[in-house]
């Protein structure tokens, strides 16, 4: 029984550390791509038109800028901004985007490029450093430390049928 909760545990252990990873990656990939579209992109003055509302259950309710700019080639361009807030943008006001050249629907802030995907990836890092802890304590826990493949304990062993003689003293009284 012992041995089947450790391992569903550890099993857990290794779900969580993946999740972590996994949001890790996504937020990498997110700032990285947004750092790319900051350096690469072209940048325009457009104004909000709607904002569209997301309401998420762990997020709350957030709201998306949907803006109209003109590209650099003289497109005019409706899109949503994928980077949300919990307060609503104010229609008719003018904000600053940056867009792919080739693909003027993908757009973001100009100003909100640093931080998008950063408390991702610090967040998914502290969830994999969680859950790799719960593993360990977990392992340690049930006193058989981790293996590392090619490795050896140097640990003592003891032996567990050791027989004592009848007049052993232990040390400790005895009571009649």
């Amino acid at each position: 029984m012992q041995t089947m909760m450790s391992t569903l545990l550890g099993a857990f252990a290794g779900l969580v550390v993946l999740i972590g990873l996994g949001m890790a990656v996504f937020g990498l990939i997110r700032w990285t791509s947004s750092r790319s579209l900051a350096n690469a992109g072209h940048r325009a003055t457009g104004v909000v038109v709607d904002n569209q509302m997301v309401s998420r259950q762990e997020r709350g309710l957030t709201f998306r800028p949907v803006v109209t700019f003109r590209t650099a080639d003289g497109e005019d361009v409706t899109t949503t901004i994928l980077q949300p807030r919990h307060r609503s943008y104010v229609v008719g006001r003018s904000i600053e985007v940056v867009y792919h050249p080739n693909n003027p629907t993908k757009a973001d802030l100009a100003e909100g490029y640093r931080s998008i995907g950063v408390p991702s990836a610090l967040g998914g890092l502290v969830i994999a450093a969680i859950g790799i802890g719960f593993f360990f304590l977990i392992q340690s826990a049930t006193d058989s430390a981790p293996t590392v493949p090619g490795f050896s304990s140097n640990a003592p062993q003891y032996p567990t049928n050791v027989t004592l003689p009848p007049n052993f003293q232990t040390g400790f009284p005895t009571f009649r």
